[in-house]
């Protein structure tokens, strides 16, 4: 379960990165091209329509003239609505960098978007991977070098917490032959109550403060079955 979670935060860490990273080259690529392109009028030659399960979207390919040359030039964009007529006159913004459509256009809504769910998919990512790191590293400190003790399943109780509409569960412990309770923090595994109480579990508390401990479920995964 540690692993498939260090992995997913690992992932999304690196999908939100490369989509950040893409989104921010073509903005600077869009930007370039704003701040030093000529606006030069070119006129609509053909409305293109592109057919698909989704439905039909339209683009313009747009004829224009630069250099004393005849270029055409196509959005890598489509809308679903048709925004130009065959023949309308539509002001470009070009240079050697590139060509785009003076004002806001989808381009950089495109790049908007990319820009905003990447970075905010890299920055979960980044505060899920550190946050699973320093909990494993705790908990890897504790059975190194904490007091481990043996403890009895007593009773389980529901948290606030859901995942995927899944209750969390919190499931406590109690020392054999002591008082001391524990608890796991909410967990998203089905387990029996037949099985949680035929069988003893680790818990490793911290030698200098009693209240910081790890109960070692993972040993047991994979054994549990719902009865």
């Amino acid at each position: 379960m540690r692993k498939r979670f260090k992995k997913s935060a690992f992932f999304l860490f690196v999908i939100g990165f490369i989509i950040f990273v893409i989104s921010l080259y073509f903005g600077f690529r869009e930007y370039r091209i704003i701040t030093t392109g000529e606006e030069i009028t070119g006129r609509v030659s053909q409305i293109i329509t592109i057919n698909s399960d989704d439905g039909t979207t339209y683009k313009p390919e747009i004829r224009y003239q630069f250099n004393n040359q005849s270029q055409l030039y196509t959005p890598s964009y489509s809308s679903s609505y048709n925004a130009y007529q065959v023949g309308e006159e539509v002001t470009l913004l070009v240079s050697n960098n590139g060509v785009t459509i003076k004002g806001f256009n989808g381009n950089l809504v495109g790049i908007a978007v990319g820009f905003v769910i990447g970075l905010v998919m890299w920055i979960l990512g980044l505060h899920w991977f550190i946050k699973h790191r320093k909990n494993f590293d705790e908990a890897a400190r504790l059975k190194r070098y904490g007091r481990r003790v043996q403890a009895r399943f007593i009773k389980r109780e529901s948290s606030n917490m859901k995942i995927n509409n899944q209750q969390g569960a919190i499931l406590y412990f109690q020392e054999e032959g002591g008082d001391a309770i524990f608890h796991t923090k909410p967990i998203y595994s089905e387990f029996s109550i037949k099985w949680l109480e035929e069988h003893p579990f680790d818990v490793y508390v911290d030698t200098r403060d009693s209240s910081k401990y790890f109960v070692d479920l993972e040993k047991h995964f994979g054994h549990p079955e719902i009865q």
